[in-house]
């Protein structure tokens, strides 16, 4: 009886030299595991950084779809409305009806537009050759 008792919780050295080397081993097993898991091609920090991506494009798709709802009633509106197609026109290339002044207002931000020349003393004043003069 004496014998079984001074034996157990003993262990040769030899078995625990093989259990410690066994446990040394499952954890860079483990460690190992875990760092390929968070910085592999396909780990934890590519599968954030994509769907960080994702919800950035989601929000340019939003975006643009935004953008294309309003250029569609834009369209609408300029082929079912004459005095808005009008405005549009005369808005975009500066043009003017008979007997109206256009004015172009300049400021720093605004692109370079080409300004016109007075008229000089040699050249007609009016440029249209359908308006009458009254003399």
């Amino acid at each position: 009886m004496s014998r079984s008792r001074r034996g157990y919780g003993r262990e040769a050295p030899r078995a625990r030299s093989r259990r410690r080397l066994l446990t040394y081993v499952i954890v860079a097993v483990l460690g190992a595991l875990i760092v390929l898991f968070i910085f592999n091609r396909n780990g934890l920090l590519t599968i954030g950084a994509l769907r960080s991506e994702r919800s950035g494009i989601r929000r340019e798709i939003e975006s643009l779809e935004e953008g294309i709802d309003s250029l569609r009633l834009e369209i609408e509106r300029l082929q079912s409305d004459s005095f808005y197609m009008e405005s549009v026109v005369r808005e975009t290339l500066s043009w003017g009806r008979p007997y109206e002044f256009v004015l172009r207002i300049l400021d720093e931000t605004s692109p370079d537009l080409p300004i016109p020349s007075a008229p000089g003393p040699d050249s007609p004043q009016d440029q249209t050759p359908d308006v009458e003069r009254e003399q």
